[in-house]
């Protein structure tokens, strides 16, 4: 029975080779997509965890100048190491110099963060050597060999790169101590670090909290192996996209099948007559359909599955990048589980329910020729049709667009789910369209942020205000982490300064600052201390104490929404002067003037200055989701049409006879061309509809979990007008699946299809 089942499976899909060729590109295509937002998201801490191994990573780095020894002897700590000496120096480059943290070492590597050399070699002790980390190499296109100019206040220094290498650690470069000592004390903003391994690795987050309790920021900070994994979020929104259209995929996937073996039932009956005379019994001919389609889906999901594999390291390449990591496989067990098995699963699903009901089916019933799902009568739509006085071909071709309604109804569903997705993508361009219209939403309400080093605030302002032109205001910022007395929540703290209210950052709840002790903050923040608009905010930075009251909150995307701005003058001077460097933010009269700007800052400081234009991140990211966005996109679009081109070709083959009689009494190919197509528009409006109605609010969603902190008050919907766009797109749409069956139809001979009436 079983080598029977096969042979008339194989012999079933032979006989239909554009319905079995479609259907299995379409599942090859789910299972790639499936396959890739599993392997996504399985291999994004993959980077992180496999340097961590290679170099032994320390649960807990402390950085600062406080008794950092004391720590190494603190109840939990398994293992110690350091303190190192850090130092952070400038290099010379071009076109923009950059800063390298160092830390001084031994001649042999530290045993815990132990850097993982892959180039070059490690540091002999002589003094001139540096190991440089491999982000900062590849970034600036240093090579091992190559002599770096180090910018001091009074001399220049040289070090020479003898190798490259990575730790789990922050990013930092390795010298010798002596080399490090070297360096004039001024240039020492950083204190040491120690390196610190627990017993038990997962109380890091604990540890780091009854630290940044126990001392101020300024004194020392603690971060956890937890906050260097977090570089992984990069592929956080990517693997929501793709999971959400690996999901509809795999339901629209369904609905084809559904739809196809609906309509393999109907064209079989006589066949499915005779096999059960023959004895076969309705598990018998649910398994025939079963085995059929599993034959498709099992090729189909292998060769998805390998493609996703396949493509996987060009999305986890970003992460690999940052974490200078060499890029994870994408082959894993439970990759290739999801592709295959995922796949397979839903076939199965889909087909065997119909395939049953067909397998109930009596002898008699099965064998009557004549029976038809189509009706004599005309439909509501028809008579709706026929009210507005649409020509016949249209009516006769929304007559029976909702005959079979459950195939109606699934078709409209997949069509549904593709013009969501669709829907998504348009509101995404449109978010990101604001956030570079309006970079307030990113919190930096300028178009570029210069980062001054060595140079003397004199010559800097001299160098700005010959870019007064294009510059219509200059504020200030300075940053460092504060915190919260009697709260283990660390806050960033800005202080702002010059025309910061000339260009005001976003606020939704309140308003903006107006001068000394008021602050504006972030949701994370008001969620994480439970405070409200109003609500007074004391905060110790730098030092000092300082009590604000909020009058706002503004939409901000960094530090998970944990943030306070203030203005500058509600910071005592000698503890301003123990924040971070002062940078300034730059108001232009021209937003397309900012990479102009830019370029003439860099050049006449001479490289000195760090200038970075606030739209670059958000086109960055843009860039990055849109091949994500738009791959899944045409995915469902593909499904979709394939969706509805089953629908019309089953739709044609059962009325076969009609289209004979409509041929008979003078119905042209131009006619029938119209009469397929009309059916097909009446579906996909629907769907549009649909589609709207799901996506929108599925947009929101996402774009509020991707992005909790700032996510509800950047998400912006499509324009009104790419929405109405949407249906002259659908009968687009339409027409081209309508091409095929129309041909079906119009090649239909009457003689032949009505000899037995």
């Amino acid at each position: 029975m079983a080598r029977l089942l096969v042979r008339t499976a194989l012999a079933n899909l032979r006989s239909r080779p554009l319905q079995t060729s479609l259907v299995a590109l379409i599942l090859a295509a789910a299972s790639a997509t499936l396959a890739l937002s599993v392997s996504l998201r399985a291999g994004a801490a993959d980077p992180y965890e496999k340097i961590a191994r290679a170099t032994n990573a320390a649960d807990v780095h402390v950085v600062g100048r406080g008794n950092l020894a004391a720590l190494a002897r603190a109840p939990g700590v398994k293992a110690a190491e350091g303190p190192f000496r850090l130092v952070g120096v400038r290099v010379r480059s071009r076109p923009s110099n950059f800063n390298v943290a160092l830390e001084g070492v031994g001649a042999r590597p530290p045993r815990i963060d132990r850097p993982k050399l892959t180039d070059g070699r490690w540091l002999s002790g002589a003094a001139g050597e540096v190991v440089l980390d491999r982000r900062t190499a590849r970034d600036r296109g240093v090579h091992v060999g190559q002599r770096l100019t180090i910018l001091l206040p009074d001399r220049r220094a040289t070090l020479t790169v003898v190798g490259i290498a990575v730790s789990a650690g922050q990013d930092r470069s390795w010298a010798s101590e002596g080399t490090v000592a070297a360096l004039p004390s001024g240039d020492d903003p950083l204190g040491r670090v120690l390196e610190l391994q627990l017993a038990d690795r997962n109380a890091s987050g604990a540890f780091v909290d009854d630290v940044r309790r126990r001392y101020p920021p300024d004194q020392l900070n603690a971060y956890d192996w937890v906050d260097r994994q977090e570089v992984t979020d990069r592929t956080a929104t990517s693997s929501v996209v793709l999971g959400s259209a690996s999901l509809a995929a795999l339901l629209a996937v369904g609905f084809i099948i559904a739809n196809a073996i609906g309509g393999r039932i109907l064209a079989s009956r006589r066949d499915i007559g005779l096999l059960k005379a023959a004895g076969f019994t309705p598990g018998g001919v649910t398994a025939l359909f079963v085995v059929e389609n599993l034959v498709v889906a099992g090729a189909a999901s292998i060769v998805g599955t390998a493609v996703g594999i396949a493509l996987s390291p060009l999305l986890l390449e970003p992460t690999a990048s940052l974490l200078g990591t060499g890029t994870p496989s994408g082959l894993r067990a439970v990759t290739v589980a999801a592709g295959v098995l995922g796949v397979i699963a839903v076939v199965c699903l889909f087909t065997a329910l119909p395939a049953w009901r067909a397998g109930r089916l009596g002898v008699l019933e099965a064998i009557a020729l004549g029976r038809t799902s189509v009706s004599t009568k005309p439909s509501r739509a028809a008579r709706a049709a026929a009210a507005l006085h649409f020509p016949p071909a249209v009516v006769l071709g929304v007559k029976d667009a909702f005959a079979s309604r459950s195939r109606a109804a699934m078709t409209i569903a997949s069509l549904a789910l593709t013009m969501g997705t669709v829907i998504m993508a348009l509101g995404t361009e449109a978010t990101y369209r604001r956030v570079i219209q309006d970079s307030s939403l990113r919190a930096k309400p300028y178009e570029l942020l210069v980062g001054t080093n060595e140079v003397s605030p004199a010559r800097t302002r001299a160098l700005l205000a010959a870019q007064s032109a294009k510059v219509s205001g200059t504020a200030t910022v300075a940053g460092t982490t504060a915190s919260v007395p009697a709260s283990p929540v660390d806050v960033w703290a800005r202080a702002v300064g010059g025309d910061y209210q000339r260009r005001p950052y976003a606020v939704r709840d309140g308003r903006m600052i107006t001068g000394p002790g008021e602050a504006i903050v972030g949701r994370g923040l008001l969620d994480a201390l439970h405070l409200r608009v109003g609500d007074r905010l004391p905060l110790e930075a730098a030092g000092t104490r300082l009590d604000l009251r909020i009058v706002g909150r503004y939409v901000e995307p960094d530090n998970d929404g944990r943030t306070a701005i203030f203005d500058r003058r509600s910071v005592p001077a000698a503890a301003l002067a123990r924040f971070g460097p002062v940078q300034y933010e730059l108001q232009l009269r021209d937003r397309s003037d900012a990479h102009a700007v830019q370029a003439a800052l860099v050049r006449t400081s001479a490289g000195q200055f760090d200038v970075e234009a606030t739209e670059d991140g958000v086109r960055q990211e843009r860039s990055d989701l849109r091949p994500v966005l738009y791959g899944t996109d045409a995915l469902l679009l593909a499904i979709g049409l394939v969706n509805l081109l089953t629908t019309l070709l089953l739709g044609i083959r059962e009325r076969v006879r009609d289209f004979a009689i409509f041929k008979v009494v003078g119905l042209t190919p131009r006619q029938v061309l119209a009469s397929v197509t009309s059916g097909g528009t009446l579906l996909s409006s629907v769907a549009v509809v649909a589609g709207i109605a799901i996506g929108l609010p599925v947009f929101h969603a996402l774009v509020t979990v991707t992005n909790p902190s700032d996510g509800p008050d950047l998400v912006t919907s499509p324009t009104w007008w790419w929405v109405v766009l949407m249906f002259p797109g659908a009968l687009l749409f339409t027409t081209l699946a309508s091409l095929l069956p129309a041909r079906r139809a119009a090649a239909i001979k009457p003689a032949e299809a009505l000899r037995y009436e």
